[in-house]
């Protein structure tokens, strides 16, 4: 699986946001990393418009779905804190699940702020 040598979450993330990238590239998007921290991992212009992508990764399944944390959870050894989608957060969620399959899907698509199930509602992205 793609998450197999993974020293940490970090690094898992950073293959997930590297896929997104390479995946939106080939489509011919301009792709941009903000330099600030913020509710989006990337930008991508299709030449029209410009929207916000979330970036998630799982190993998580249910049922035989992966299922999506949304949630963002930061902190230290003293305290954690977390952060929940809102509408404004991003529009697109981009999702790459660990034998690599991958999923970019309008966040007009479902209304979860916690928890996504990639189920039948969503189709693979198209590579």
């Amino acid at each position: 699986m793609i998450y197999d040598k993974c020293k940490n979450s970090k690094h898992q993330g950073s293959i997930g946001e590297t896929r997104a990238i390479y995946e939106y590239t080939k489509l011919g998007y301009i792709v941009s990393k903000p330099m600030m921290d913020c509710d989006y991992d990337l930008l991508v212009d299709d030449g029209s418009i410009i929207k916000k992508v979330q970036v998630k990764t799982t190993k998580t399944t249910r049922r035989g779905n992966y299922v999506c944390n949304l949630r963002v959870m930061g902190g230290n050894q003293t305290f954690t804190t977390v952060k929940h989608r809102t509408a404004e957060s991003w529009d697109i969620l981009f999702v790459v699940g660990c034998g690599g399959e991958c999923w970019s899907i309008p966040a007009t698509e479902f209304k979860a702020t916690n928890l996504l199930t990639i189920d039948s509602r969503f189709d693979c992205f198209k590579v």
